[in-house]
């Protein structure tokens, strides 16, 4: 009697431990679940704000950040203490795809400025012009139009040049 006693009370105890053992996987479980959620939400709101930062649309106008190094490789501008810092690619509003670069310059600067898009190998893959005509302390976005079919995955590097006539040559 004592055995089938103990016996009794074992496989009660198990029991009672297997219930206990999935009340707590439940609650647990739940709890991942809830985090999961929670989680979820605050990835996707992060989400809309990155991508509302880095790609404004409006009007049909599309306009995203580029990881691109800028490289000055003319004297002139050097001289007149040019920089980029920031470069973003606009596509649609049925004008050609352009480069709009925020650009800062120490001293005045006056001409056609190139730009020239390179694949990390350095090849040129692209190139487009725009006026140029800045007073001394000056900043502000520059707009340069680009051939469509550049391959703009490939472009890795920006490399800016100045030529002296105002002329701005064509694009191809």
């Amino acid at each position: 009697m004592k055995r089938l006693l103990l016996l009794f009370s074992i496989v009660l105890l198990s029991a009672d431990c297997g219930r206990a053992k999935r009340a707590a996987g439940d609650a647990a479980s739940a709890a991942a679940g809830a985090t999961k959620a929670v989680a979820g939400k605050a990835g996707h709101a992060v989400g809309e704000h990155v991508g509302t930062f880095f790609a404004a649309v409006g009007e049909g106008v599309e306009q995203s950040v580029c990881d691109y190094e800028t490289r000055v490789d003319d004297p002139a501008l050097e001289a007149a203490g040019v920089s980029v810092t920031l470069v973003r690619r606009v596509t649609g509003d049925d004008r050609a795809p352009a480069l709009s670069l925020y650009l800062l310059n120490g001293r005045s600067v006056a001409g056609t400025l190139r730009v020239r898009l390179l694949a990390a190998d350095g090849r040129e893959i692209g190139r487009g012009e725009a006026a140029l005509d800045r007073a001394a302390d000056g900043a502000g976005y520059v707009r340069v139009p680009v051939p469509a079919d550049t391959p703009s995955e490939l472009v890795r590097i920006v490399s800016l040049s100045l030529s002296a006539s105002g002329a701005q040559s064509p694009q191809g």
